[in-house]
């Protein structure tokens, strides 16, 4: 019989600790993810400027980004919409509540909607400093473009790109680092 008490403690703390671990991972988790773009926000891309969406919908209606450009979203039961008037012409696009969506920028030159990669891109001259930057976001890994004088840093999915550029910025402020678009690579010619 002690046998048997002994197994089933052994087997109801070893549950527990299990529980312990999946309760702490989920809070550092949630921790992570709180990162918010709380209302619409201009930054530089690998294609030019654009305007990152917000993570929710924002109070105080219509927002004005700049001569021209103006952002409304709105949410159901199931979509979050993003309106975007520019240079006279609606533009809407609509992502599922209940998804982790990819965080969605609005490009006012090409004028279309277009979801961020989880990674950016940074202007180096000094490639012995990416291994830093990669720790600096927590980023998974860092691809160095000597020739063309640029890194990219892919990001954990808990890193939002906005928030990751935010990061690198305030390590050093000459730091030049871009988000990237998700779609097909633009030939110059």
């Amino acid at each position: 019989m002690k046998y048997s008490i002994s197994v089933k403690r052994q087997f109801i703390l070893t549950k527990a600790i299990f529980a312990l671990c999946a309760l702490i991972s989920v809070a550092a988790m949630a921790e992570e993810t709180n990162y918010e773009v709380s209302s619409p926000k201009r930054m530089a891309s690998e294609d030019g400027n654009v305007v990152v969406m917000p993570s929710t919908v924002f109070s105080g209606g219509d927002i004005q980004q700049s001569k021209g450009l103006v952002v409304r979203s709105t949410e159901d039961e199931s979509h979050r919409t993003y309106v975007v008037t520019f240079d006279g012409r609606r533009h809407v696009a609509s992502v599922p509540k209940d998804r982790r969506s990819p965080p969605l920028v609005f490009d006012p030159e090409q004028k279309v909607f277009s979801e961020l990669l989880s990674s950016v891109k940074v202007e180096l001259d000094d490639f012995d400093r990416l291994p830093q930057l990669v720790q600096t976001v927590d980023g998974i890994t860092g691809k160095a473009y000597p020739q063309l004088g640029y890194a990219v840093i892919r990001l954990k999915s808990e890193m939002h790109p906005v928030q990751a550029v935010q990061l690198l910025k305030s390590s050093d402020s000459e730091l030049s680092v871009q988000l990237r678009l998700k779609g097909l690579p633009k030939v110059v010619w």
